[in-house]
C-alpha cells in the first residue's frame, strides 16, 4: 500500500493499513520531517518525492506491479499522477487529499486501460470510520498518540497555527488551562 501526502491523516494511516492488513506500507512526501513520523508509525519505507522518481521508486519496491492500493492525501497535481502511475493494473485508488485547483487525469491510460477503481473519501461514512478507529485504539491494535507532536495552552492557538503552518508538527492539542 502506498500513502502519497504524510500530513497527519496520512500518517496516521500508517498503521491503520498495517492493523487492517496491508503488509508492506510506503510513505511518499516532500517532507522529510513528515516521513520521519511516518517511518516511526511503521511504515516499511519513505520516499521523498523532491529527491527520488516516486513512480521508479515504487516500481522497484514492488518488483515492477504497482501497489494494490494507494490512497492520494495530498491534493497536489504531481502526486496524483503518481498515485495513478503506482497503482498496479486492477488496482485501487482513493482520494482524500482536497486539489486547490482543477486538476488534469489521463483517464485512459491512468484509469480505463489500467481497469483502477477510483474512491473518493470524505465524511459521508464519518461514524462507521470513527467507530471502526476506536475500535481499533481500544484493542492497541493501533497507536495514533506519536501523531501529537505538541500540547499547548488555547491562549497559545497563534503559536500553534505558525507551528501548524511550518509544516513541521503532527497534530497540535490545544486545552483550555
Amino acid at each position: 500500500m502506498a500513502i502519497v501526502g504524510c500530513g497527519p491523516i496520512g500518517i496516521a494511516s500508517v498503521p491503520i493499513s498495517r492493523a487492517c492488513g496491508a503488509t508492506t506500507v510506503v510513505g511518499f512526501d516532500i517532507s522529510d520531517y513528515r516521513l520521519k513520523m511516518a517511518d516511526e508509525m511503521g511504515a516499511d519505507f519513505v520516499i521523498n518525492n523532491g529527491r527520488t522518481d516516486p513512480v521508479k521508486a515504487a516500481m522497484d519496491i514492488t518488483s515492477g506491479v504497482g501497489f494494490d492500493v494507494v490512497l492520494e492525501m495530498s491534493g497536489n497535481q504531481n502526486g496524483i499522477d503518481a498515485a495513478f502511475r503506482m497503482v498496479r493494473a486492477g488496482g485501487r485508488v482513493s482520494l482524500l487529499g482536497l486539489p486547490k485547483s482543477k486538476v488534469t487525469i489521463d483517464l485512459a491510460n491512468d484509469i480505463v486501460l489500467k481497469g483502477i477503481q477510483v474512491q473518493g473519501i470524505h465524511g459521508r461514512r464519518i461514524f462507521e470510520t470513527w467507530y471502526q478507529i476506536t475500535r481499533l485504539i481500544q484493542s492497541k491494535r493501533v497507536n495514533l498518540m506519536p501523531l501529537i507532536t505538541h500540547q499547548m495552552k488555547f491562549e497559545d492557538i497563534d503559536k500553534a497555527m505558525e507551528i501548524m503552518a511550518s509544516g513541521r508538527c503532527g497534530k497540535i492539542l490545544l486545552s483550555p488551562e
